[in-house]
């Protein structure tokens, strides 16, 4: 909610229910009232940036935006894992997940993860650190090789280019001996 909310801006968010929200008010009756201050609240140049981008959210472009891109990164990124014989693989829809290890079994559909052992989907292996360092040494950050995050402000050009980086981290990891073939 914070990241739409601060249209990328920091931002702090606060929900909750209704009667103890209502407490936060002004106007609440003074045995009810509870201050609450903070670096981030009401700050005007985030709230602008925040209600610009709530109103680019409302018609759901944005999302279906993110979505096909990461549908084309799914594909893309999946089709060089196979061809590289490398048990792994991306899934889920505008934040792209990496997973490296044993396929458990065929998901209806690439947004769902291979295995339903979330240890398995967890794990901070090796490989999974390399891989990141790799990643970062041609420009892709993915969160401690965890995911990628997509936006509509990508492009299928970032999209190409993320790949490269992916088949190229892969081939250097696989000729160094740190990221094993299926046999």
């Amino acid at each position: 909610m914070g990241k739409c909310l601060g249209g990328g801006l920091g931002i702090g968010a606060l929900g909750g229910r209704v009667d103890i929200m209502d407490m936060l008010k002004p106007k609440a009756p003074p045995q009810q009232f509870v201050e609450h201050s903070g670096t981030w609240n009401a700050n005007p140049l985030t709230a602008a940036a925040g209600i610009a981008a709530c109103k680019l959210y409302i018609g759901g472009e944005v999302q279906r935006r993110a979505n096909q891109l990461g549908a084309y990164l799914r594909e893309r990124g999946n089709q060089a894992l196979k061809e590289r014989g490398i048990n792994a693989c991306l899934y889920s829809r505008s934040i792209v997940h990496i997973y490296l290890g044993p396929i458990d079994y065929e998901p209806s559909n690439d947004t769902l993860s291979p295995t339903r052992d979330v240890g398995k989907l967890t794990a901070r292996s090796p490989a999974r650190q390399r891989l990141c360092l790799h990643l970062l040494q041609r420009g892709i950050a993915t969160m401690g090789s965890r995911f990628f995050i997509l936006s509509a402000a990508h492009t299928e050009e970032d999209i190409d280019q993320t790949v490269k980086a992916l088949c190229d981290s892969l081939n250097a990891m696989i000729a160094e001996g740190t990221l094993n073939q299926a046999t």
